[in-house]
């Protein structure tokens, strides 16, 4: 199974320039021009920001995948850089790992100094000055486990992801009484610190720093009965402090109340959150009618937004619009005001497939000016960006 049309796409070693493509099929508003680009970006989930520079992007496109239980996971990416130049109709496209290097998962250093990837349980550590491999460090992860999203404390020190029983193997649930776990790796001298375990069914996912403190971190604590399947009333934010890094002594609490009223019977369910840019506040989807924003230091919420049909993933970090997709495919990619005084359709998504390999995922870049995102038109996986009116 791949997502290649063409792989010969993908040998890139050297910049090549490659045409912008525009997308009428997409469109739902001629003022908002909607361009493809011939490659697919799988790593955005927010941890980051995963521009190195104004108009450069760090992106993953996956060469193979696989299925389990219905739901499209991915196996082995390749690592890009494309380089935008302002007004241009194309863009350069560089392959910046060795090619025979893969990842599962890329993280950009908040310094920009430096990517981590993932791949088969090693970390490779690789400098953005030139590309060239500074360290690997194991995972060594036990038996039935495998390691969740990758995301980095905002001083670039430590790594951190959750661990979490393989679902692709019938009998871990019944081998162990706990499920999952949280880690940080120091990315010096490999030191490992586990904390935050939970009992079967339990998974923790999500894991998020605060941009301004590296000893405070979110994540989203998931109630998961199969592989693939959620009881979605008990999902929920929590945060953590680290900023005493023993298993024994680190604190974690809910981010917020929750309430029961309103929601289909149950308790609200987060899908997807982000930072703001300060450090204050965090940005939470409510499924299915409700944007949100928590104030770190109260536990306060509030609705920002609840204008928008059915938000699923979101980027907020901006301080007066959030940019989301929806779960319906036919909805497309919205712009919100974060004062919940207007919403602007920008274009349509066209993301018909399940799995996390097919989720639109929109991101702003640096100024606004466009938001980036993943789309399956035609069964033809590729990236897009669309011009905002900000």
């Amino acid at each position: 199974m791949t997502h290649l049309d063409n792989p010969d796409d993908f040998q890139f070693l050297k910049t090549q320039a490659v045409k912008l493509i525009r997308e009428t099929k997409l469109e739902i508003n001629s003022d908002f021009k909607v361009e493809r680009i011939p490659f697919r970006s799988n790593g955005f989930y927010f941890t980051h920001d995963f521009w190195l520079e104004n108009n450069t992007l760090i992106f993953e496109s996956w060469v193979e995948t696989k299925k389990v239980a219905n739901v499209i996971l991915g196996k082995k990416a390749i690592l890009f850089k494309a380089e935008f130049e302002p007004n241009a109709p194309h863009v350069k496209v560089t392959r910046i790992l060795p090619e025979s290097l893969y990842s599962n998962m890329a993280v950009l250093a908040w310094n920009k100094e430096f990517i981590v990837t993932h791949f088969k349980n090693e970390i490779t550590i690789l400098s953005t000055d030139d590309y060239s491999v500074i360290k690997n460090i194991n995972l060594d992860l036990p038996p039935y486990y495998r390691a969740g999203q990758f995301s980095l404390t905002s001083d670039d020190k430590w790594l951190m992801y959750e661990v979490n029983l393989n679902w692709e193997i019938p009998a871990a649930p019944k081998r162990t009484e706990i499920s999952t776990y949280m880690v940080l790796q120091n990315l010096e001298n490999g030191e490992i610190i586990k904390f935050n375990e939970k009992p079967y069914p339990w998974m923790w996912s999500h894991l998020l720093c605060n941009p301004c403190n590296p000893n405070q971190i979110t994540s989203a604590l998931v109630k998961y009965t199969q592989f693939g399947k959620t009881e979605e009333y008990e999902q929920r934010l929590w945060l953590s402090d680290i900023s005493i890094k023993n298993s024994g002594d680190i604190k974690t609490r809910p981010l917020y109340k929750q309430r029961k009223k309103n929601f289909f019977r149950r308790a609200e369910c987060i899908t997807h959150e982000c930072w703001g840019k300060n450090g204050k506040y965090l940005t939470f989807i409510v499924r299915r009618n409700k944007i949100k924003r928590v104030e770190v230091a109260t536990n306060k919420d509030r609705i920002i937004m609840n204008k928008g049909p059915n938000p699923w993933h979101c980027d907020g970090s901006f301080q007066d619009w959030i940019v989301f997709d929806t779960m319906n495919k036919d909805t497309g990619i919205w712009l919100g005001a974060m004062d919940n005084s207007k919403v602007i359709n920008l274009c349509l998504q066209h993301t018909d497939k399940n799995g996390q390999m097919y989720h639109p995922h929109p991101f702003f870049n640096k100024n606004q000016s466009y938001v980036f995102f993943n789309a399956d038109l035609r069964d033809e996986g590729h990236l897009y960006r669309v011009k905002t009116p900000l």
